[in-house]
């Protein structure tokens, strides 16, 4: 099974190449750090000028593929166009045909150590969930 990370871009990412003494990684590296994916598709509001410095940093790091996947907002609040740009984002991941899927949420640490557990993640799996095509004949599997 193809394994894939989606993610927003977000400015401590961002700022993980030049500023790591203080901002550390950042939220995408560490999720790459700790899981072996074959492909991050990443979302990004910024300027392609602005994330080409931190893909380059990125690739140096990993063995992923990367790709950004441009995304205008109208502003960090509008969740619904975030909601959107985001199912798009799953949906370039998944490709045309996705035959097995998990999808993975990590907790987040601040919540995770109110639990006294060192990680959590939930995950969900599932096989041939749909098929987006035009073609309307008979599927030939």
């Amino acid at each position: 099974m193809r394994k894939v990370l989606v993610a927003w871009l977000g400015k401590t990412d961002l700022r993980a190449p030049t500023e790591g003494d203080v901002v550390g990684t950042g939220p995408i590296a560490q999720a790459l750090d700790a899981r072996a994916f074959d492909e991050a598709f990443l979302l990004s509001d910024y300027e392609a000028s602005v994330v080409a410095p931190y893909v380059k940093w990125l690739e140096g790091r990993t063995k992923s593929r990367i790709e950004i996947v441009h995304e205008r907002l109208s502003g960090p609040t509008e969740l619904g166009e975030i909601y959107e740009a985001a199912v798009r984002g799953v949906q370039r991941a998944l490709g045309e045909r996705p035959r097995d899927v998990s999808l993975t949420f990590d907790v987040p640490q601040s919540f995770v150590a109110r639990t006294g557990a060192q990680s959590m993640s939930l995950t969900v799996s599932g096989r041939n969930l749909a098929l987006w095509s035009d073609y309307e004949g008979t599927d030939p599997e």
